[in-house]
């Protein structure tokens, strides 16, 4: 761990704890979000890659580290002692996922693709982010759909531990919903 407080802030990982750490460091960077938010490259850059991307600082604060592009997971979030053991330090390899996340500039019907993903991705989180259009409820039902025909449904609703952030590039509105009793809640 990072420090004695981050360690055990990662005993309190939810859904809500990400989502408002997510809706706070993007209105810290308010401007720069909103310029990059027009261009999809650079604002997938802004969320997971760049030098000083928002995963990072969520991983941070969190107490955490990141790594992007694991296993084709946009992101995954870990703790030290979710390293694989005997493995030389500068090789990422983990046996254990706290937060697995992904993150897609388009709102349509092959998110299918994200959300399957994640749910064949032990973790003790599951994060999209996505940016729905005016008709975004079909899509939205979909998902929840594809989530209550996994064998792990209950597990997840009963644990919460499935978060989809939706935002609006519009007015920079963000909404937060967990999977729970076959249906997405909003927090």
């Amino acid at each position: 761990m990072h420090t004695e407080e981050a360690a055990r802030m990662v005993n309190e990982i939810t859904a809500l704890n990400f989502f408002n750490l997510w809706k706070e460091i993007l209105l810290s960077r308010k401007e720069l979000a909103l310029k990059n938010m027009r261009h999809p490259t650079e604002f997938t850059s802004f969320v997971l890659s760049d030098e000083n991307c928002i995963i990072t600082e969520i991983a941070t604060r969190l107490g955490l580290y990141c790594y992007t592009d694991y296993y084709a997971i946009d992101a995954i979030f870990y703790a030290d002692e979710d390293r694989t053991i005997g493995v030389v330090q500068n090789i990422t390899s983990v046996q254990n996922i706290k937060i697995a996340f992904e993150h897609e500039n388009v709102w349509d019907w092959k998110l299918y693709n994200e959300v399957a993903h994640l749910l064949i991705t032990h973790s003790d989180l599951k994060v999209l982010v996505s940016y729905p259009n005016d008709d975004y409820e079909p899509v939205f039902n979909y998902l929840s759909e594809i989530v209550k025909q996994s064998k792990h449904s209950k597990s997840i609703s009963d644990n919460e531990n499935f978060l989809l952030i939706l935002g609006s590039k519009a007015d920079f509105e963000w909404s937060g919903y967990i999977y729970k009793n076959g249906k997405w809640r909003q927090l």
